[in-house]
């Protein structure tokens, strides 16, 4: 959208403010946020992700076992969250493509459990799984779904509405060939699959025959992704709080407080973050800091909240 002028001929000047105007207003609208309770989410193209640099310090040991990881819980004071004792599942987005792999040893040293998701199909998907497993963190399939609006279509494993059941099944079994050891699956984008009840449907009964839970990334209103994995027997949450759409440590440090908030009234909350050096920064400290608050993986929690339908 450029600037009206009172002629139609645009001098060079005039071109080069209009496409700036434009490249402007582009960037503002990718990077929305969806704060809780807002009435629209806006997907961002968050598979193009650039290099973080983490400076020249060596990256921390990652070959510690699920043992001494699982000693970051030191005793869960109840079997099942309470808003006496609240949980909270931090799940960590988008590792796969190269730019994410440098940047991953770093989450996996935070002092608290958190939960990884990678986006297969990219040219670290492997490695990072790989390295998430040797680590006893929490895997999840962060499984590319059709958006509304065609952005970051160039995703090579990719759930579509046109899937029939054929494609559905080998697309899992492709994915979870990639990643394996996975716990489940969460969404990546979706805005336009996680409302496809036939096609979520589909995709529920494969999960259920691999054991898989579903975390609905909540990228959209009117997702039914949670209501049709429930439905067929797969352990389904959904999202409460993204943390990071805007990387600003001050709106990070606000939803990461809503997180908490919704844990101590309900008992128990998911919230989700990106890998990059903002989000990074700030759980480093905050979750360095004692805490009534229980960090758990998502099975874990997930575990406690839901029953499985037989």
């Amino acid at each position: 959208m450029g600037i009206p002028f009172k002629s139609e001929r645009k001098t060079p000047l005039m071109l080069w403010v209009s496409i700036l105007s434009a490249l402007i207003l582009t960037a503002f609208i990718l990077d929305a946020v969806f704060l809780p309770g807002s009435a629209d989410v806006t997907e961002s193209a968050d598979s193009l992700i650039a290099v973080y640099d983490v400076g020249q310090a060596t990256p921390p040991d990652t070959t510690i076992t699920t043992q001494q990881e699982s000693s970051k819980i030191r005793n869960l004071k109840t079997e099942k969250p309470s808003p006496e004792n609240p949980w909270v599942a931090l799940v960590i987005d988008d590792f796969g493509p190269a730019g994410t792999y440098n940047i991953l040893p770093y989450f996996l040293d935070l002092p608290k459990v958190i939960t990884v998701s990678v986006i297969p199909g990219n040219a670290k998907s492997k490695e990072a799984g790989e390295m998430i497993r040797n680590k006893g963190v929490d895997l999840l399939i962060h499984l590319p779904m059709e958006p509304e609006n065609n952005v970051a279509m160039n995703e090579p494993d990719m759930l579509m509405t046109r899937h029939n059941k054929f494609d559905i099944t080998h697309l899992i079994e492709r994915v979870s060939a990639q990643l394996p050891g996975a716990v489940g699956m969460n969404s990546h984008m979706g805005s336009k699959a996680t409302k496809d009840k036939r096609l979520m449907t589909d995709l529920a009964r494969e999960l259920n025959n691999r054991g898989y839970l579903f975390y609905d990334s909540w990228t959209v209103r009117g997702t039914i992704a949670q209501e049709v994995m429930t439905s067929e027997g797969v352990p389904a949450v959904k999202r409460d709080v993204f943390l990071d759409n805007v990387r600003d440590e001050e709106l990070i440090k606000r939803q990461y407080d809503s997180l908490i908030n919704i844990a101590h009234k309900r008992g128990w909350a998911i919230g989700t973050g990106h890998c990059n050096r903002v989000m990074l920064a700030f759980l480093q400290e905050k979750l360095q800091a004692d805490t009534d608050v229980t960090f758990v993986s998502i099975k874990t929690l997930m575990d406690a909240i839901t029953v499985k339908k037989r």
